[in-house]
């Protein structure tokens, strides 16, 4: 691999991240009096959290896979399409029920769920 740029910007907000969490454990289990109680109640709610967004995760990766989302595209794209002919053909003002829809934003819908 030749010429290439490390993201500096990137490294160093994940070394910061990795030093604020390492403090917050800190400050959590060595200074702040945490009952077990109280910190088993925060390992639940983590556990809980972690759940939640992979069960979100795989909702998301179902739904690219679906049919329908790749109904919702191809109408989305028909749409953009069908609105820049219109447009082109300065009738989009007089067509009832139509949007105004640019090929790019057609494009963009196609891109967010490739």
């Amino acid at each position: 691999m030749d010429h290439y740029i490390i993201p500096l910007l990137y490294c160093e907000i994940g070394i910061g991240d990795l030093i604020l969490s390492g403090v917050r454990e800190f400050v959590s289990e060595q200074i702040e009096y945490i009952s077990s109680a109280e910190a088993s109640t925060r390992e639940e709610a983590l556990e809980k959290m972690d759940e939640t967004i992979k069960n979100l995760q795989a909702q998301r990766d179902a739904y690219k896979e679906s049919t329908d989302r790749k109904k919702l595209a191809s109408l989305k794209a028909k749409v953009g399409r069908a609105g820049k002919a219109l447009t082109e053909l300065g009738a989009i003002g007089e067509v009832p029920g139509v949007v105004k829809a640019s090929h790019k934003r057609a494009e963009d819908w196609n891109a967010v769920f490739k």
